[in-house]
């Protein structure tokens, strides 16, 4: 078992076409991808972001909250050891849309419980949807030698830890977008 819970139709082509919409047309409030400790570094990550609130509760919070909560429910079923555990946790409010260009990418092997920012060491799990198909634009992972597809809907969640180091491939002729964020230890 490699711990990496994948479901397809976590969203509709629909639903992903309006979270799709709602990125392009908030363009005002997109920023640069930053790395752990809140950094820019393109020689790491070149995305564009968006930072996004579930308490907000705008139609994408909507959407998206709904996809993850089912998700993260339904990963305690596939990994029920996680259930083990007596410290408390829940999805994070805060998650990012992200958009790559072609040729754009988290180009660097990392975890999401970096060492370099005090708030991710609290991150439990990561969850990503992808809104878009991209044939060559999935996310790789090292120790699991798995490759996830980035198909439009898709939900992924896995372990936040270094045992699950991953990065993403970087699709040089089609533009990808994902939503992705954590759960937390609270």
């Amino acid at each position: 078992m490699n711990f990496v819970y994948q479901k397809e139709g976590a969203l509709s082509t629909e639903d992903c076409l309006k979270v799709l919409d709602f990125f392009e047309k908030n363009s005002n409030e997109h920023t640069l991808g930053k790395v752990a400790g809140n950094e820019i570094d393109s020689n790491i990550k070149v995305s564009t972001d968006l930072r996004m609130d579930f308490h907000d509760e705008c139609m994408a919070d909507i959407i998206l909250g709904k996809a993850v909560s089912i998700g993260v429910r339904e990963y305690m079923d596939f990994c029920i050891g996680i259930n083990a555990l007596d410290t408390p946790w829940d999805v994070d409010g805060s998650y990012n849309l992200q958009k790559y260009n072609p040729g754009e990418g988290f180009k660097q092997w990392h975890c999401e419980s970096s060492g370099y920012d005090p708030d991710s060491m609290k991150r439990v799990l990561a969850w990503m949807i992808y809104l878009n198909d991209v044939d060559d634009g999935g996310t790789e992972f090292l120790n699991q030698d798995a490759v996830m597809e980035a198909k439009a809907g898709k939900l992924c969640v896995w372990p936040a830890f270094f045992t699950h180091v991953h990065r993403s491939q970087v699709s040089n002729t089609k533009t990808k977008y994902i939503a992705t964020g954590w759960a937390k230890y609270v």
